[in-house]
């Protein structure tokens, strides 16, 4: 026989067993705590303060204190201690709390009140049935928002089907809003709940509304949303009695005007004969706003040509002004003339342009033209560019070191020579022969000024040395066929004698040659001679 019950693990008593009283006891205390089992809470995660003789609570996840690893169990305060019982598939608690049950599903406490509420047809005050799912008899149902707003959905499964509102009299259908049989809203009704009306009729596709079966009406009104006071009456009062009056519409955009009173034009006016307007005065484009008025502005189809007359007929000593933009000089604002080609019709000798900053995407000058590439192009013997003040700077500019900022000196549209920062912030000089290989003559190194000849340097000689040269003054003796350097007011000959060296030419020269880093002469030593190792010394 075993010790304990199969189901809830009750203390069984024992043939034999001495003090009978303490295992039926604790049997009862465990049923105690299980049969009709109520608990003050489930979401306290720490034990309360000051707990009473026999409250129970669900010890939930996260738990602390002495309930810490007691996730799910029935917390039991007796006798001063807490005890816990773990609870079994199906066991039922109601939550004093919640004023609700809770089921324990193996896993954790789930009321019904934790997920949704699902059957298959529900009555309220009234009986649902296969088709109406959803029953409610009552003066009025109450849909309020959880949150911003509420929707209420009703949705259908293809677009040849029905998602509507049905208005009933005695369940006999008298109006219906939806979209039925398509994806267009409509309004339609009936006096019988069979045949109905199509009123009102709005297209998915568009959002343009119909009124298949017209208005009726003495007179029909529009008011103006901003301001309702204004508000445009169409009356049928002045028609006779039996006469029907047809307004066919242009096809075109227009407005309905009263010719013979005073009228203002809001839309695009079309005129197929001359508008001729005989005042000594007339405006056209006055609004403040931004606007676009066009003269002239028609497609020409290729092949027509198109005049249009500003200011013409004048006759000798009258003037004609045309004012383009603002009509007062120097006022402010920015007029933009866009236009493909502009040809004047005779030679204008000047045009005056004195504070003018002007703009071009591309510019010719001298029948050049300017494009892409080279966006100013002129065609003259000589280009002036003059001071303005103190003196005036070409100045050439490039958007990076490996940029090229350049003058290219070329021979029938090729290059043949450069001067600028080609390719660095280094200034050099280069020729071409073809306008492909260039050959670098002279680099000056920015960093420091040095001077650079990349290929040989040919000096074109002189019969005598030059009368009173300076100071690193280089040149060819064709006469004595030496290379000579002027340096601290003593003229020294290159590369005489010993390899390269540099002398005056007077005897006793010492002259110093081959590796080495330092050479000294000490001319306070009549005959010393200090040289550097790997040095040779010639005396001569």
């Amino acid at each position: 026989m075993p010790d304990t019950s199969t189901i809830l693990s009750l203390p069984m008593i024992l043939p034999s067993q001495a003090q009978k009283h303490v295992t039926h006891n604790e049997a009862l205390r465990l049923l105690d705590v299980m049969v009709q089992l109520a608990v003050k809470d489930r979401n306290l995660t720490a034990p309360p303060g000051s707990p009473s003789q026999g409250d129970r609570y669900i010890v939930p996840v996260g738990a602390t204190g002495a309930w810490a690893g007691k996730t799910n169990k029935v917390a039991l305060y007796e006798t001063g201690v807490w005890q816990f019982f773990t609870p079994l598939i199906g066991w039922q608690a109601w939550i004093t709390d919640e004023a609700t049950v809770a089921g324990f599903d193996g896993l954790a406490w789930v009321a019904t009140a934790d997920g949704p509420l699902t059957v298959g047809t529900l009555g309220i005050s009234a009986t649902a049935n296969a088709t109406n799912r959803l029953s409610v008899s009552s003066p009025a149902t109450l849909l309020n928002h959880a949150g911003a707003g509420h929707q209420l959905k009703i949705n259908k499964a293809t677009v040849t089907d029905a998602a509507s509102l049905l208005f009933q009299t005695g369940f006999s259908g008298r109006a219906e809003m939806g979209t039925v049989g398509s994806d267009d809203f409509g309004v339609k009704v009936s006096a019988d709940g069979s045949a109905f009306f199509d009123a009102i009729a709005v297209a998915s596709a568009s959002g343009i509304v119909s009124l298949p079966q017209g208005v009726f009406s003495g007179s029909f009104t529009l008011r103006d949303t901003a301001d309702p006071s204004k508000r445009a009456v169409f009356s049928l009062a002045s028609i006779p009695t039996a006469t029907t009056r047809s307004y066919t519409f242009p096809a075109s955009s227009t407005e309905i005007a009263g010719l013979a009173g005073t009228q203002t034009f809001s839309g695009s006016k079309t005129f197929s004969a001359p508008l001729i307007v005989s005042a000594t005065a007339a405006t056209l484009g006055s609004a403040t706003t931004t606007s676009t008025y066009g003269v002239g502005s028609g497609a020409t189809v290729s092949g027509n040509s198109k005049t249009v007359n500003i200011g013409t007929d004048g006759v000798a000593g009258s003037t004609s002004v045309i004012n383009i933009g603002s009509a007062v000089i120097g006022a402010g604002g920015t007029t933009v003339v866009n236009t493909p080609t502009v040809t004047f019709a005779s030679s204008v000798a000047s045009v005056a342009m004195t504070d003018a900053v002007l703009v071009a995407k591309y510019l010719g000058l001298g029948g050049a033209v300017g494009d892409a590439t080279n966006r100013l192009s002129l065609n003259a013997p000589a280009v002036l560019l003059n001071h303005a003040g103190a003196g005036h700077q070409v100045k050439v500019n490039k958007a990076t070191a490996a940029d090229t900022a350049s003058l290219s000196f070329q021979t029938g549209f090729s290059g043949r020579a450069e001067m600028g920062t080609t390719g660095s912030d280094d200034f050099a000089i280069k020729v071409s022969p073809d306008g492909s290989a260039y050959f670098t003559a002279i680099t000056v190194a920015r960093t420091d000024g040095v001077v650079t000849l990349p290929a040989a340097m040919r000096l074109g000689g002189q019969a005598s040395d030059p009368v009173s040269p300076v100071n690193g003054a280089v040149w060819l003796n064709t006469t004595s066929g030496q290379v000579k350097v002027r340096s601290a007011g003593v003229t020294q000959v290159i590369g005489a004698s010993g390899g390269g060296a540099v002398t005056d030419g007077d005897k006793g020269d010492v002259i110093v040659s081959g590796g080495g880093t330092v050479w000294t002469l000490d001319a306070s030593a009549k005959y010393g001679v200090q040289v550097a190792l790997n040095q040779q010394v010639f005396f001569n």
